[in-house]
């Protein structure tokens, strides 16, 4: 068998941690495979212990890097919109159908958002550094009149994750729907959004 290049190892380490994000955000933790997950980046299940040391290893990769792209667009429209469009952007993509139906390709915290208590201390750690890195720059975006109506960055994600958490639990299209319309008319009452 030849041997792979370390530029390749990389790549493969990279695809199988993107896979795990998108994986562990679809199906939570506990449904991460890695006979699966390795299948699906077309490779081995043997070559996992190459890249990773233990499942959990591999979890908090995936947990850090999902955070991370998800924050990453964030910083990206605050320096290219200026804060009031990028939260306004930002808050549009959160509340929208396609997040509450696609948790696979949207916030961690959303769609982990009750692995919290179940994961090891090491993934459990991963989460919460996360969610203070979208707290954080929430706070970015947030104007002074927004902070002076004590809207703070830590309130506002609380109800944006509560929000998604309910519309996904909902029975029916419509009613998801509802329940982020309500939240959208509480934000512009709020002077967040409008």
């Amino acid at each position: 068998m030849p041997r792979v290049s370390q530029a390749e190892k990389a790549r493969n380490h990279q695809r199988i941690i993107e896979e795990a994000s998108r994986q562990i955000r679809s199906n939570g933790i506990e449904g991460l495979g890695i006979a699966d997950l390795m299948k699906s980046v077309g490779m081995t299940h043997g070559g996992f212990y190459r890249h990773f040391k233990d499942k959990e290893d591999l979890a908090v990769a995936a947990i850090n890097h999902a955070f991370d792209a998800f924050c990453a667009k964030l910083e990206k429209e605050i320096e290219e919109l200026g804060s009031k469009q990028a939260l306004q952007a930002f808050i549009d993509r959160y509340l929208s159908a396609e997040h509450v139906k696609n948790p696979s390709i949207g916030c961690p915290a959303s769609a982990l958002n009750g692995e919290a208590g179940r994961c090891s201390a090491l993934e459990k750690a991963a989460i919460s550094d996360g969610v203070s890195k979208v707290e954080e720059l929430l706070g970015n975006a947030l104007s002074d009149l927004q902070r002076a109506r004590a809207i703070a960055p830590e309130t506002l994600f609380s109800l944006l994750l509560g929000t998604v958490a309910l519309a996904r639990s909902s029975n029916t299209g419509p009613e998801a729907e509802q329940v982020l319309a309500n939240t959208n008319v509480l934000l512009v009452e709020l002077g967040v959004l409008g």
